[in-house]
């Protein structure tokens, strides 16, 4: 046989391998073009697929059959039209996260929620009630209602114990339930523009954006302007909010000179500009700073409006450690709200990442990201606590106490940003009344159980306070865990002791009883001692050499 029929052979023999290898298993399928019905050939992949994502395409209901995709574990079907939802999803065994963002949607019925949901999406819809039977879903650990019409939750919602964070903001929620402060892992939560708010300050934009429904309460007027509904507390409210803004510098809009774009979120657009700023005395004269120039946008995120976004960050002040607010814009061409905020030099650098599809409450960190100094790492960890504090003060639940929301420099000072999940919930100007009666009142979540039926209906707001911060506290022990993780130790003895006793700390932090926990100004105290123990540690090993 010559050569050139020896390579038409060889030719021929790889053709036909090629033909017998099987084609490569599709394990995520993205489809955008407009859909009338759940297309046919997506059960090809029945063996494979595990992730689907059919998000802006219209479609409005999902065939019985999709029970056939028994490896599907994530399902996206936001900016759709499903008024309701689809109950065929709870015969899909593997399933574990949902989306349905952006919908329209206005009733979840009974028994339609999938029993291996870890992350449920439903931000921005008409949702007026959860199911009961959303307690059935044990494994649910994120929850995203953000946006809807809910008036209450379901005391059956006690019973997702795994629950670690929870957005409730821009809704109609007249109390937080009771037994969302026995959740043991809860350590995010979100609950702005709800009337619920509406004792502590002057809530606007609550219930859904778009909607022009009016609600009523017993503690608050609402009135309709624009299509938000503005609910009004009285004078105290109004004034204590009025006094926020007061604290920072009316900024015009032409004295802002807009450079290029730092960075864009679901809330709004940063840029890095320039203030002109004019100063009177002794003589008028005028003087630049280079700022951060935060435009909002309008509508609800994920986490809530940007309306209380900006409320949370004007009412949460100034601090080392935070990302201060220096001004807030006015005279906008369109009217768009904003604030002048301090530019973070350039030498700061993000903690982490955010969490990932399978993280889902936790965040994630490059290998890259490993190598902090142990000082390093506790001067993280002490700026943090005391930003925390401090917030919490002023009557401001951070809402999204992350890695991923901190930036760091080599010398381990560290700035929290990033209050899109903020809550306020009290007015910092009118100090709770009751502080020394906190620790008296009878405490309802001694034991694991979560039988609703033994708590109270309501909690004093002081107490309710309290047990807000520590609901943080735990987010806090996670930030702990993150940053030990990526410290590095040599070993020597006052590292060891310090790990001890930063591992007694995250102890006290991450207790599954709330009300056991520490509150940060004691967090702070105890990281403070922690660091006067390495520093008296070293010097004395420097005085040894």
């Amino acid at each position: 046989m010559g050569d050139a029929a020896i390579l038409l052979k060889d030719v021929a023999e790889e053709e036909k391998e090629q033909q017998q290898s099987p084609p490569p298993l599709i394990t995520k399928l993205k489809i955008s073009s407009p859909l009338t019905s759940f297309p046919d050939h997506i059960f090809d992949l029945a063996d494979s697929l595990e992730h689907l994502d059919l998000s802006g395409t219209g479609l409005t209901t999902l065939p019985p059959s999709i029970s056939r995709l028994t490896k599907l574990k994530i399902a996206f079907f936001s900016q759709c039209g499903f008024a309701v939802f689809p109950r065929e999803l709870v015969s899909c065994p593997a399933l574990e996260m949902v989306a349905f963002r952006g919908n329209g949607m206005r009733e979840i019925p009974e028994g339609s929620l999938p029993p291996n949901l870890r992350w449920l999406i439903l931000t921005n819809n008409r949702i007026r009630a959860l199911p009961r039977s959303i307690g059935s879903c044990a494994r649910l650990q994120k929850c995203m209602l953000a946006g809807n019409e809910l008036e209450s939750l379901p005391d059956e919602m006690a019973a997702c114990r795994r629950l670690g964070l929870l957005r409730l903001s821009a809704n109609r929620l007249r109390e937080l339930p009771c037994w969302l402060f026995t959740l043991p892992e809860l350590a995010f939560l979100s609950f702005a523009g709800n009337p619920c708010c509406s004792p502590f300050l002057d809530v606007e934009a609550t219930g859904t954006a778009g909607n022009s429904t009016t609600t009523t309460t017993t503690t608050a007027t609402t009135t309709t302007r624009g299509g938000d509904t503005v609910v009004s507390n009285g004078n105290e409210s109004t004034q204590a909010h009025r006094v926020a803004e007061a604290e920072l510098a009316r900024v015009s809009w032409t004295s802002l000179d807009v450079h290029e774009v730092l960075g864009e979120g679901a809330s709004g657009v940063v840029s890095k500009g320039t203030w002109d700023i004019t100063i009177e005395q002794p003589q008028p004269q005028s003087q630049q700073q280079h700022v951060a120039i935060k435009l909002f946008k309008g509508g609800v995120t994920s986490d809530g409006t940007p309306a209380d976004e900006m409320r949370a960050c004007i009412q949460a002040g100034s601090h080392p450690n935070l990302i201060d607010p220096l001004g807030r814009i006015h005279d906008h061409p369109s009217g768009a709200e904003g604030l002048v905020m301090q530019l973070v030099p350039a030498r700061y650098r993000t903690l982490g990442l955010p969490p990932s599809l399978q993280s889902c409450t936790r965040d994630h960190f490059p290998a890259t990201a490993a190598g902090l100094r142990t000082a390093q790492g506790l001067s993280i960890l002490r700026g943090i606590a005391g930003a925390a504090a401090h917030v919490h003060e002023r009557g401001v639940a951070h809402g999204d106490l992350y890695a991923h929301n901190i930036l760091f420099d080599d010398a381990g000072h560290a700035l929290l940003g990033d209050f899109g999940a903020a809550s306020t919930y009290r007015s910092h100007y009118h100090h709770h009344h009751d502080h020394h009666h906190r620790r008296h009142h009878r405490r309802y979540d001694d034991d694991a159980s979560h039988d609703t039926k033994h708590h109270p209906q309501h909690l004093p707001h002081a107490q309710q306070h309290q047990h807000l911060e520590q609901i943080e506290v735990l987010a806090f022990a996670h930030l702990i865990e993150d940053v030990w993780r990526l410290i590095r130790l040599d070993f020597e003895e006052r590292e060891l002791r310090v790990s001890m006793l930063l591992a007694s700390l995250h102890r006290g932090c991450a207790t599954p009883v709330v009300a056991d926990r520490p509150k940060f100004s004691e967090v702070h105290h105890r990281l403070c001692e922690i660091g006067e123990h390495l520093s008296e540690a070293a010097a004395a090993v420097t005085v040894t050499c």
